[in-house]
């Protein structure tokens, strides 16, 4: 598991009319800039890796406006996938017994885990 992250528009930094240009040169339309704006503080985007965050807050604080990224939970590392989930296995109604002694319900095995006594 690999940590995502999300960028966060704050403010422009610059004049409204500035920041809008700056903007609109990365290719993001002025009523988009005007919502950002108004809606601050607002998330630009999330679920991405560090660099891709990094760079769409550098583009973003270049423009004119601040910026910020924070952590966005985790998603599965591409390199690297998580199978656990599909390892584990649902214990089924056969696979569990009483013990006659105490009455403890529980998986299968050699031993009460609740009091001890030796199945067969």
């Amino acid at each position: 598991m690999v940590k995502k992250y999300r960028v966060l528009f704050h403010n422009p930094i610059t004049e409204a009319g500035d920041f809008k240009t700056g903007m609109a040169r990365i290719g993001v339309p002025a009523a988009t800039v005007d919502h950002m704006i108004a809606g601050a503080p607002v998330v630009l985007k999330g679920g991405m890796s560090l660099p891709e965050a990094r760079q769409y807050a550098d583009a973003v604080q270049e423009a004119g406006g601040r910026a910020t990224i924070e952590a966005d939970g985790f998603m599965e590392d591409p390199a690297h996938p998580d199978h656990s989930s599909e390892m584990a296995s649902i214990a089924t109604y056969q696979d569990f017994t009483m013990c006659p002694m105490c009455g403890f319900k529980q998986q299968r095995g050699p031993r009460c885990i609740k009091c001890g006594l030796a199945f067969r």
